[in-house]
Order: structure tokens, then C-alpha cells, then sequence
């Protein structure tokens, strides 16, 4: 009779040996895109924590002020203002104050601050007269932003020069100068007569100019707004 081999134990176990592992079944579909999807989410997440960091402000340049930190110059350099040395007309100066204030309601200001920081942007002799101003003051008095205005105010749009160039644009007349270089006088005479150049006022100041000619010319043109009125002049 044939020998039975009864040591099916080591056999099974040489057989094992000797077959390999079968690879990993292949993720389904649905597997794949979410795994991709989290991916995307990911790199996004990433490239805006990378864009937030390059634009960070250093911790010590440009900080804005939040309610609880104090305004540094850093802070009001930041809103670029202008600098100031002197004026060949009153309303330059007057211009340059009404920029530095609204440059302030950038920031939080303190009313001391504020000359303290304007006065840096002042040049030449517009810096001299800063320095006479502070000398001029009592010891330890701190100027405010109120006293500043007044001071510079006196000192570069003095009242009599105001007085003057209104005076000068109530006595505007075209002569015989073109209409072209009489618009151009009217206009820049006209910022130191507010009052007198609201709505329809400002036109029939500028009618007034003109000379007999013209006015006879254009005396159809009653409703006519002051802009209508200075192209009809013109075109005349």
C-alpha cells in the first residue's frame, strides 16, 4: 500500500512560505476625491497663512492705533502728509491746515500731538518760525493743536491780506483783457469771497466784470447757470 503522508502541517507551511501577499485592493472612487479634495483644502489653507505672513506688518512699523496703544509718528507718517516751507498766496497755507487735519482724523490724536506733529513737516523758514514759537512759551507749557492754528494762522493769512485780495475781487473788472484771463482772476479771487460767490451770486458778480460789450451781448442769458455763462462769454 502507499505511504500516506501525514505531515500535511509542514506542507501547508512550506506552501504559505512560497505564495505572496496579494496587493492592497485599490481605493474605491469616492475614496480618491475625498482625499483630494482634502488635499486642495489643504495647499489653500496653507497659501493664505503664507500670504497673511508676507504681508504682516512689522510689530514696530506702521501699527495703527486700536483704542488701547498710543499714536506714534510712525502712525502719521503712514497717511503721507504734506510738508510745508512757505506760501506765495494765504490759501496755500490755509490749504496745507485743512490737509493736516483731516490727515488726523486718520489716526487718534492727542490735541498736544498734533503740533508735535505738524511741526515736522514744516521746512526753512516755516520750521524757524516753529522753533520762535516754542521758545516764546512758558516754561513747561505744552502748545495745542488750537493754538498752533491761531498762531500760524496769524502768521502766514493775516487778516489784512484777507481783507485785501476780497477787496480785489469786488473790484474785478475784464477791461480789455481777454475773456480767457479774466475767468482765470475771477476764480482764484473768488476762493477768498466765499460768501459772495454762492449759487446763482457767483454769476452775476461775473456778469458785472465783463465789459459793456459783452454784458449787452449777453443779456438773453438770465438763466443761465454760471458755468453756461463763463462758455458763452468765452465763445463770444
Amino acid at each position: 500500500m502507499p505511504r500516506i503522508n501525514t505531515r500535511t502541517g509542514a506542507g501547508t507551511s512550506q506552501d504559505n512560505d512560497e505564495v505572496p501577499n496579494p496587493p492592497p485592493m485599490p481605493p474605491s472612487m469616492a475614496d480618491a476625491i475625498t482625499a483630494l479634495v482634502y488635499a486642495t483644502a489643504e495647499n489653500a489653507r496653507l497659501l493664505r497663512e503664507m500670504a497673511q505672513n508676507q504681508q504682516a506688518p512689522h510689530p514696530n512699523h506702521g501699527r495703527r492705533n486700536n483704542g488701547n496703544d498710543e499714536t506714534t509718528y510712525i502712525d502719521f507718517t503712514d497717511t503721507r502728509p504734506p510738508v510745508f516751507s512757505k506760501a506765495e498766496e494765504p490759501l496755500e497755507a490755509d490749504d496745507w491746515l485743512r490737509t493736516m487735519e483731516q490727515k488726523f482724523e486718520l489716526i487718534r490724536c492727542t490735541e498736544i500731538q498734533k503740533p508735535r506733529f505738524a511741526a515736522q513737516q514744516l521746512r526753512g523758514a516755516a520750521g524757524a518760525w516753529w522753533a520762535n514759537l516754542v521758545a516764546v512759551q512758558p516754561a513747561g507749557h505744552q502748545i495745542t493743536w488750537m493754538e498752533f492754528k491761531d498762531a500760524f494762522r496769524a502768521h502766514y493769512i493775516p487778516d489784512g491780506v484777507m481783507t485785501m485780495k476780497l477787496e480785489e475781487f469786488l473790484a474785478l473788472k475784464q477791461g480789455e483783457h481777454p475773456v480767457m484771463h479774466y475767468v482765470g482772476r475771477f476764480n482764484h479771487l473768488s476762493q477768498y469771497a466765499i460768501q459772495y460767490v454762492n449759487t446763482d451770486r457767483k454769476k452775476n458778480h461775473f456778469m458785472r466784470g465783463l465789459n459793456t460789450k459783452l454784458q449787452t451781448m449777453m443779456a438773453t442769458c438770465g438763466n443761465a447757470t454760471y458755468h453756461e455763462t463763463v462758455n458763452i462769454a468765452i465763445a463770444l
